[in-house]
């Protein structure tokens, strides 16, 4: 089943806010149609059958004659069991009943578009959460639905409880069951809220009296999207991202840390998904996690990847070997820390990612590049240029949604340190003035330009320091002024860094991030 925009936003619906939004959509029809035709062999004509059958209605053609003989009609328990959500290609979903009666739901929700399970497609338009909870959300979805809109088809109801209740596995919580009603052989129509439906009442004079429908009030109002905003690179990202996350604790915005000081570019890359190493074994087993349990690996780095050293580095090897890599060239030491044994093919190469990585699919925010000049030297530094930008190309690359990628990229500035001398590192300048004219050219006004906001007249009054002389040189200078920098020289004060963090929001709230 080809997913279309409208199967997207009902998906969404259904793991944000889990109200009836879902049942507009062409998706929810389809399962709720299909739950009620599987378990159609399962009703009898009897009126004595007390076979579970969920309180689903379908469209069908208006019955000529709805039946009105009591002994067609059957009280019918229905008690909700294990409910499975997951992705697939196409929607689906089984219901079985359980021997005491439940029902047990597996369904299965058809992938985005472009190939995006349905959780990354929730994350991507603002849901926030773990896959877990997302899951959660969903099975609410179906052991407590909302009141269905008019006319429209239902996924499956639980309308009044009864003296018995069972345990739902998957949210460990009572399952309500539903008592519901329905006369054998007889068409129904899609069922209406009885709030929002003409009623029938008898007056004084014994005539039948017609009453007006009332207006359906929504249980809980909509919940409102918050994106997160995901921080990628070295020390300038991981000190910005730390505020930013005190900041949106006061705005309610969701911030994630993945930056990492003292890294490379090539650790950028990785803290987004990206693999620039691979790793193998000589050995087929890397055993589980236990006192100086060690195993011996090599990396490969990818093209153009200037090799950089671990300490103790979470990753996650392959789709599923959590460990700790620590070593200074392509001969590491490799800490297993699963609780099961893996078992591995010798000298296959497998990707490494950042335990701490991923949510691309928020806003994401990069700074990198910065430890790649420090390292360079006037015979390099040309090639350390492209190697740097190369990475930003590809960390830009991976940011999710890909047809309208939500990222902002910050500049970098010089040290006021030895190593930054104009008399003896001018090359260093040179590569740093070139990186930020490509990065602003590149991508306009996604750049957050941090350089210029240090050198500005401006940062003295956002901070209130009182600049030296010396402070006032170094911004002519285009070198770091020692009055904002915690470290005399490298790093900014915290005061500073809460006033870039500041900045970045309200450049993701400029660019309609949030």
């Amino acid at each position: 089943m080809t997913t279309n925009t409208k199967t997207e936003a009902a998906i969404l619906a259904m793991a944000e806010t889990a109200r009836t939004a879902a049942d507009d959509s062409k998706e929810a029809k389809k399962l709720a149609l299909e739950v009620q035709k599987r378990l159609d062999g399962t009703s009898s004509a009897s009126g004595t059958t007390t076979q579970p059958t969920p309180s689903v209605t379908t469209p069908t053609a208006p019955a000529a004659t709805p039946s009105t003989n009591p002994a067609s009609t059957s009280i019918i328990k229905v008690s909700i069991g294990k409910v499975t959500v997951k992705t697939g290609d196409a929607a689906d979903v089984k219901v079985t009943v359980s021997e005491d009666g439940a029902l047990n739901f597996e369904m299965t929700l058809p992938r985005g578009a472009t190939g995006e399970s349905a959780y990354d497609i929730a994350v991507r338009n603002g849901f926030t959460g773990d896959e877990k909870k997302w899951l959660e959300s969903l099975k609410a979805r179906i052991i407590s639905p909302a009141t269905p809109a008019e006319n429209t088809p239902t996924a499956p109801d639980v309308t009044k409880p009864s003296t018995t209740e069972t345990t739902s596995p998957a949210t460990n919580a009572p399952a309500t069951p539903a008592v519901t009603e329905h006369a054998a052989n007889e068409t129904t129509s899609p069922k209406v809220p009885a709030e929002n439906k003409s009623e029938s009442a008898t007056g004084s004079d014994g005539q039948e009296t017609s009453q007006t429908p009332k207006e359906v009030q929504p249980t809980t109002p909509p919940v409102a999207l918050k994106r997160s905003i995901s921080f990628f690179g070295d020390s300038t990202s991981a000190r910005i991202g730390d505020q930013a996350m005190e900041l949106g604790k006061t705005e309610n915005i969701p911030v994630v840390n993945n930056a990492k000081g003292g890294t490379l570019a090539a650790y950028a890359l990785m803290s987004m998904n990206g693999s620039p190493v691979d790793i193998s074994f000589k050995v087929d087993t890397i055993p589980a996690r236990g006192k100086d349990v060690t195993v011996d690996g090599t990396l490969s780095y990818g093209e153009n990847v200037t090799p950089f050293s671990m300490h103790s580095t979470l990753v996650v090897i392959g789709d599923d070997i959590d460990a700790a890599i620590s070593g200074q060239g392509t001969e590491v030491k490799v800490t297993p820390m699963s609780a099961k044994v893996n078992t591995v093919e010798i000298d296959k190469k497998y990707p490494v990612r950042l335990k701490k990585s991923g949510n691309i699919d928020g806003i994401c925010v990069i700074s990198t590049g910065k430890y790649d000049m420090n390292s360079a030297n006037k015979g390099n530094y040309q090639a350390v240029l492209e190697r740097i930008k190369t990475y930003i190309e590809k960390c830009v690359a991976l940011v999710e949604p890909k047809t309208s990628p939500r990222y902002i990229v910050m500049t970098n500035w010089a040290d006021n340190k030895t190593s930054w001398e104009k008399t003896t590192s001018e090359f260093r300048h040179t590569l740093k003035d070139q990186y930020n004219e490509w990065l602003k050219e590149t991508y306009g006004d996604k750049v957050y330009d941090l350089e210029a906001y240090l050198m500005s007249e401006q940062v003295w009054t956002d901070t209130a320091i009182t600049p030296t002389e010396a402070d006032k040189q170094a911004q002519k200078d285009k070198i770091l002024p020692i009055s904002l920098s915690s470290d005399n020289g490298s790093n900014l004060l915290p005061a500073v860094e809460e006033k870039v963090a500041e900045k970045i929001i309200a450049k993701a709230k400029e660019l309609g991030y949030l």
